[in-house]
């Protein structure tokens, strides 16, 4: 190689390794963050991912999945709070908020065939031995919004479904 083709590879490299390490010495680039919110941010995650033990994860998750927390019940209520707990006792600023949203809740579930033979499920699955969340209180089944649901054994007639209007 010609010398002046090592001096310009040389200074290609060098060129590329003070870029490289001007660029780990500045604060990342957040998207929708100024810098000083940039750092603030990055701040807030690491004192967040600090307060998460690995050892904590799986007894977590037992905890919020051992009974029915579907929207609105009251386990949905006690997984909430206890978050809430979590994060305040890591020292977050925390508070829950209530939103009311409809979700369809049927007092009676019932399912029934009516011919040939009249045939009533019961809607109920039994629990397993090797699963401990399945014992006591199970999930209720939950009703198909009525647009999908076919009696007939043919698709429901869209056409009487209201349609949006393009934008």
């Amino acid at each position: 190689m010609h010398s002046a083709g090592k001096r310009i590879l040389g200074l290609a490299l060098a060129s590329g390794l003070s870029m490289a390490v001007g660029h780990a010495q500045t604060a990342p680039a957040l998207t929708g963050f100024d810098a000083a919110a940039a750092s603030a941010e990055i701040e807030l995650e690491g004192r967040f991912d600090k307060a998460i033990q690995p050892g904590n994860l799986k007894p977590w998750l037992e905890r919020f999945a051992a009974r029915p927390h579907h929207v609105g019940s009251p386990y949905d209520k006690a997984n909430a709070d206890y978050i809430a707990e979590l994060f305040t006792s890591w020292g977050f600023d925390t508070r829950i908020e209530r939103f009311d949203v409809l979700f369809p809740t049927p007092r009676t579930r019932i399912l029934e065939l009516t011919a040939p033979t009249r045939y009533t499920a019961r809607l109920a699955e039994p629990a397993l031995s090797e699963e401990p969340s399945t014992a006591g209180t199970v999930w209720p089944p939950m009703p198909l919004p009525a647009s999908t649901t076919t009696l007939s054994g043919r698709e429901p007639d869209r056409s009487t479904r209201p349609r949006r209007k393009p934008a």
